[in-house]
């Protein structure tokens, strides 16, 4: 980094600058002087601060949920499909395929959707997609990416019409990374202004009938 910083100050000098400057024959009258762009040029960069690598030296989940059973199990013949039932009333559907032996698709769903969401909550549900954009908790979106690094699991909130879920994937040695993302249920605030103060978050009714 040092040699990169003294090659840029030899290739940046204020010697033998070409400025050229356009505008329209009407603002003409209004172009900055010489010594005004020579003053800009001067000053630019002053008070810019140093990259800072903010990097959060913790799990993503710091304290794992309590794990649940499987209360039953059935194996669906003929589409050689596993149907487990979990104590949370969770059901999963497993279908092994050869397509990719390094590879585990991920898709859940439950009724509700935007039909029942509160007319406060339509703009926030448009939001739901990109919520892991802004990251996770304390873990802003560059933090997550770098505790992520090396890892191919995603995982992405929906919310449809009549339902709501997520949908992503993971590889087999990183299984719990999506599941994780989803207990983590406080996604990174962000100042936009055209969400409601909670935004991100799935509408109440909703939410009620997913658990």
């Amino acid at each position: 980094m040092a040699d990169v910083n003294a090659a840029a100050k030899k290739m940046l000098k204020q010697e033998n600058i070409a400025i050229l400057l356009q505008a329209p024959e009407k603002d003409k009258d209004k172009m900055p002087t010489e010594a005004q762009v020579l003053d800009v040029i001067k000053n630019s960069g002053k008070g810019v601060t140093a990259y800072v690598d903010n990097t959060v030296n913790k799990p993503l989940l710091e304290k794992q949920p309590v794990a649940g059973k499987v209360v039953s199990e059935e194996k669906i013949a003929g589409i050689g499909v596993t149907k487990l039932k979990l104590s949370n009333g969770v059901t999963v559907l497993l279908k092994p395929t050869t397509f990719k032996n390094d590879q585990i698709l991920i898709n859940s769903f439950a009724a509700g959707g935007t039909s029942l969401a509160n007319d406060q909550d339509v703009e926030a549900i448009g939001y739901a997609g990109s919520i892991g954009d802004d990251g996770i908790g304390e873990f802003d979106n560059t933090q997550l990416g770098k505790l992520l690094a090396g890892s191919t699991a995603n995982i992405s909130p929906y919310i449809g019409e009549l339902h709501q879920g997520f949908s992503g994937s993971t590889s087999p040695k990183d299984p719990k990374q999506p599941c994780n993302w989803c207990t983590h249920t406080r996604p990174t605030r962000v100042k936009t202004p055209l969400l409601s103060k909670e935004h991100g978050r799935l509408p109440r009714n909703a939410a009620k009938q997913r658990r």
